[in-house]
């Protein structure tokens, strides 16, 4: 996905699943908001623009928590906690249940 204004909501991936999986993203800034929630709750790596400059600060940054245990082991439950409270179905059915089912 290009970075227009117009992307700004778009997500070309499945973000949720690599969180639940416990897997960091790598994301561009501005495209959907994931890149917030990778910024902000420190559960993924944004890439600035597409420089090659911005693609090796990233993956020194991802090198850096792969090669620490605890840091690696913390941002996976950091990954697994925000999915459990930003993508939970169960909150969601309930939204959708009292939108569209009641009479």
């Amino acid at each position: 996905v290009q970075q227009y204004p117009s992307t700004r909501f778009c997500s070309p991936i499945k973000d949720g699943e690599y969180w639940a999986c416990g897997l960091p993203i790598i994301i561009p800034k501005y495209v959907s908001d994931d890149f917030e929630f990778a910024e902000v709750e420190q559960i993924g790596f944004v890439l600035n623009d597409t420089s090659e400059l911005s693609f090796s600060a990233v993956a020194q940054d991802l090198l850096s928590v792969w090669q620490d245990k605890t840091a690696y082991t913390s941002m996976r439950e950091r990954c697994r906690q925000f999915v459990m409270k930003d993508r939970n179905v169960v909150v969601y059915q309930e939204i959708y249940r009292d939108t569209f089912l009641k009479n």
